[in-house]
């Protein structure tokens, strides 16, 4: 057995590594073997080092198509922030349909819990009854704004 390699070294070079060789630094790989051929601790620490690349071999990751295109965009670094508006209300992604639908009902929604907060002919607003308690309205004055003459001003 290599006295240089101990199962401290031995986890700690297959943790950063891997399970291939090839990957190994040059320096260590015999000592790696051998310690591996030998010690049933590493032989065990290697098998499940070779399972776990293999899983990872095997995962493939599932991107958006338009990633590579988003991705470009973002490096351009033209994004200014109606670029950004116009991506956050109009995704690529269907996930995200509803930006569009919170941005077109937050009007509607702060009108009505405006609209039902607020009185419509507070005593502040008094002044614009006539006498009938009616609601004044401004159309005899326009009218007759509307028949005056720059004379009538001076």
């Amino acid at each position: 057995m290599n006295t240089e390699m101990n199962i401290e070294k031995f986890r700690h070079l297959i943790d950063a590594y891997g399970a291939e060789p090839e990957r190994w630094p040059v320096e260590h790989r015999a000592g790696l073997l051998e310690f591996a051929r030998v010690d049933d601790a590493g032989a065990e620490i290697l098998t499940r080092a070779r399972q776990l690349d293999q899983l990872l071999d095997d995962y493939s990751v599932s991107t958006s198509p338009d990633l590579p295109a988003r991705i470009l965009h973002q490096i351009s670094g033209r994004t200014t922030i109606f670029d950004r508006m116009f991506d956050w209300l109009m995704p690529s992604n269907p996930a995200l349909v509803w930006r569009p639908v919170l941005a077109s009902a937050l009007p509607l929604v702060v009108g009505l819990v405006f609209g039902a907060n607020v009185s419509l002919l507070p005593d502040q607003f008094a002044d614009l009854l006539d006498g009938n308690g009616d609601l004044y309205t401004a159309d005899d004055e326009i009218y007759l704004i509307a028949l005056a003459t720059d004379d009538d001003y001076e």
